[in-house]
């Protein structure tokens, strides 16, 4: 009984030791991923919640040096609008997304939308009256600022690094990337629009699980359609006007 005992014993420690030399192949080992839950919006949720919608250019990108109360980092985009489709830009566009990098410090959200100079995209916004850069916008001086009529004159040169909050239209996505339609190259000439949804997981109320012969499962399914399908931008203007106007 002893002898057995020992063996085992013996055969326990030979394990660990093989496993500590030969860990375990990432074939055994349980994978993890990082994503956002959220509601899956629609076109009709996401027009319902902008106060802004716009066809616009990212023109200048830039992330402030100083870090909010509990440590957040900020990215800052300013925004040159093409076409504004419902609302009203009244000062310089900046949208603000929680996430960025200064020198070795990064924080990331999944599942907001990934916006680069350059881009040309069709976005829904929060805009309310008041809202300001949630910390010192510190633009670069080869940022232009278009300043509030209460700015003084040393404040409107695109030198300055302090620019008063006044001088921006602070905006927010809706939905974090679902309120950013990317435009995609197409052969078919007009290029086409969709959002880009890498990071999100999205869940269903308790209240919308149901049978599909249910009126209420059906509109969810078209819901989804009309959410992840190919929009032309043409198209996606019209469902946006059409909505505004209380029509489906």
């Amino acid at each position: 009984m002893r002898q057995l005992i020992r063996m085992l014993s013996l055969f326990l420690l030979s394990t660990l030791l093989l496993m500590s030399v030969h860990p375990l192949s990432p074939s055994f080992m349980t994978p993890t991923a990082e994503a956002t839950v959220a509601y899956r919006a629609t076109i009709k949720s996401l027009t319902e919640q902008a106060q802004l919608i716009l066809h616009a250019r990212v023109e200048r990108q830039w992330t402030p040096k100083t870090r909010g109360p509990q440590g957040q980092i900020y990215t800052y985009t300013q925004l040159t609008p093409i076409s504004v489709w419902s609302g009203e830009v009244t000062r310089t566009l900046l949208l603000v997304q929680l996430g960025g990098h200064i020198d070795d410090l990064h924080l990331k959200v999944h599942g907001d939308a990934e916006i680069k100079v350059g881009q040309d995209l069709v976005l829904f916004l929060t805009s309310k009256p008041g809202d300001r850069p949630p910390v010192d916008a510190q633009v670069p001086s080869d940022v232009s600022v278009h300043p509030s009529q209460d700015q003084s004159p040393q404040d409107q040169s695109p030198q300055t690094s302090h620019v008063s909050s006044d001088a921006f239209q602070v905006v927010h996505l809706v939905s974090l990337a679902q309120g950013a339609f990317h435009f995609e190259s197409s052969d078919q000439g007009e290029p086409k629009l969709r959002q880009h949804l890498e990071g999100l997981v999205f869940y269903e109320p308790q209240s919308h699980v149901r049978l599909k012969t249910d009126v209420h499962s059906e509109d969810l399914e078209r819901a989804d359609h009309e959410t992840l399908e190919l929009w032309s931008l043409k198209k996606l203007r019209q469902r946006v006007t059409s909505l505004k106007r209380g029509t489906r």
